[in-house]
């Protein structure tokens, strides 16, 4: 606390006012060395009061610094504190990662021995597929020469046969006595009934709008032939003459006649055998 000022000692003696200069003159020497010593005290004093003020001051400081060293001592701790959560933390996301990391190799190991195993798949897929598709192509074939064989087969059975085409149709006819007139008249044969032999004839399919076309056989390939040779007569009438053929080889037939009809227009003998083209004894290709 700072002390008040000191004030002259009450017990001071001060002189009379209307005391005179003789007697002033008169006062012992000890009187002026007590004055001088009490204004040397005073003037100590003096100093102690602005010395009290300054600790005064001081000591405001030193508690302002002293609260704010505690709010740093508090501040300081709660860094320390999250300090520590973090870096509490920062273990765990690092234990944690490398817990992934070891979920990854593993993963990617298990990858990879798949990898291997679909690999080692994919290489029996690829080779069994490849078997199938040899077998596929063996059975495609194999069915591609039963169907020819078929084919010719049904050929061979029919290979005694004709099919005339346009022979008006009538009411209780015999089909092998109008066969036997139309070889006769049509195709030239005088003697048809004495040198060639049919054995049967009938209409092809149920009877409608349309002519229906007579089947023929004959007794052997070689009158079968000596008639349709013969029927190179029929050219610029209605009727028409062919042999009996499976359907699919008058398909093939169809889809080839553009080309052999050319082909006789240049002047060529080109003629059909089976299913393909012929010109001069040989098979024709483009």
């Amino acid at each position: 606390m700072v002390q008040p000022p000191f004030c002259s000692t009450p017990n001071m003696v001060h002189p009379p006012p209307n005391s005179s200069p003789s007697m002033m003159s008169q006062r012992p020497v000890w009187v002026d060395e007590l004055f001088t010593n009490m204004r040397h005290i005073e003037t100590r004093l003096d100093k102690l009061d602005q010395i009290g003020i300054l600790v005064s001051s001081m000591n405001m400081k030193v508690i302002q610094v002293e609260q704010e060293t505690k709010s740093l001592s508090e501040r300081l701790a709660a860094v320390e504190i999250s300090t520590q959560y973090v870096s509490d933390q920062y273990e765990d996301q690092k234990t944690k990662c490398n817990e992934l990391k070891s979920s990854v190799i593993n993963i990617e190991k298990t990858i990879n021995t798949q990898h291997s195993d679909v690999s080692s798949v994919e290489k029996k897929m690829t080779a069994q597929k490849k078997e199938i598709e040899q077998s596929f192509e063996k059975m495609k074939n194999l069915n591609e020469k039963m169907r020819e064989d078929l084919l010719d087969t049904q050929i061979k059975s029919n290979i005694e046969n004709l099919v005339f085409y346009n022979i008006p149709e009538k009411d209780d006819e015999d089909c092998l006595e109008e066969s036997l007139i139309f070889c006769e008249k049509n195709l030239k044969m005088p003697n048809m009934r004495e040198s060639i032999q049919i054995l049967k004839a009938n209409r092809m399919g149920n009877k409608g709008e349309r002519i229906r076309p007579i089947l023929v056989k004959f007794g052997s390939f070689k009158q079968r032939e000596e008639v349709r040779k013969n029927g190179k007569n029929l050219k610029d009438t209605n009727f028409g003459i062919s042999e009996q053929l499976p359907g699919e080889i008058q398909k093939r037939r169809k889809t080839l006649l553009p080309e052999l009809k050319k082909l006789r227009d240049e002047g060529h003998k080109a003629y059909f055998v089976r299913d393909k083209i012929h010109v001069g004894g040989k098979e024709y290709k483009k």
